[in-house]
């Protein structure tokens, strides 16, 4: 499991650089269109079959979830042309401090102390 973690950080951390390659090429939201373009349709490839028996409330849900993506992944590309990578990468990581109060005020469901610590250190 700590392999596959660290793998996932290396990942999410060297895509803000990527992005930032990307984004000398074309604009932000042109960029994050083709990025989320290209993972739909894979995804689409992957999921296959299972598709069609997608409910009315999963895409709203997925498209919930898409807006947050956009909102999120856009905001990042904007914040890249003019920032550096590593500092853009820095801020985007507070939502670790972000999730234990969503967790609160949506849910009512009171963090666990190793929570607390987690985000307190972050």
């Amino acid at each position: 499991p700590y392999v596959a973690i660290v793998s996932a950080a290396a990942l999410w951390g060297s895509g803000f650089y990527l992005t930032r390659l990307g984004l000398s090429d074309s604009g932000a939201l042109g960029f994050v269109a083709l990025r989320m373009g290209a993972a739909a349709l894979c995804l689409m490839l992957l999921a296959g079959k299972s598709l069609q028996h997608i409910t009315k409330h999963e895409v709203l849900g997925g498209c919930l979830v898409a807006l947050t993506a956009l909102i999120g992944y856009g905001g990042t590309a904007i914040a890249l042309e003019t920032e550096p990578s590593a500092r853009v990468a820095f801020l985007s990581a507070t939502y670790v401090l972000i999730v234990p109060a969503i967790q609160l005020l949506m849910y009512g469901e009171k963090p666990s102390p190793q929570l607390i610590l987690g985000a307190f250190f972050a």
